[in-house]
């Protein structure tokens, strides 16, 4: 993570999956709370199976990743994946991409949408200890 390519919202980036253990890092800053997600493109044409697991996080160090997206690979020649729409504070999210267990090298392309806005659900908000504050007349 502390090698992590900079990249700004809205932007599309391309990498590559090289091995087994290769792993790209990207740190994105968003400015002002807002929604996040992505488009995410394999470009290997022959994939038929899962091939990347992206993640995101908070911090440099966290060891509990979230998953955002799942590319599943393509079906009948059109790509297949889960996409998430993630409510995010203001301040820098570090995204992982790497090879899953049943994946292959491949190239691709990713780009991490960005809406900004003060009314969203913000993540982590799984327990009454974490949850997202809704102000009355909001």
């Amino acid at each position: 993570m502390q090698a992590a390519t900079v990249i700004g919202p809205n932007t599309e980036i391309t990498g590559e999956i090289k091995s087994y253990d290769d792993k790209d890092f990207y740190a994105v800053i968003l400015p002002k709370d807002g929604y996040i997600s992505g488009d995410f493109e394999i470009l290997n044409p022959y994939v038929l199976s899962e091939v990347l697991v992206v993640n995101l996080y908070k911090e440099i160090g966290s060891v509990s990743g979230r998953n955002m997206y799942w590319p599943i690979g393509r079906v009948n020649g059109t790509m297949v994946m889960s996409t998430g729409v993630v409510g995010l504070r203001a301040g820098v999210y570090y995204i992982s991409v790497a090879r899953s267990y049943t994946g292959y090298q491949t190239g691709y392309k990713m780009k991490v949408n960005y809406t900004e806005t003060e009314f969203c659900e913000i993540e982590s908000n799984q327990t009454m200890y974490t949850s997202t504050e809704i102000k009355p007349g909001e």
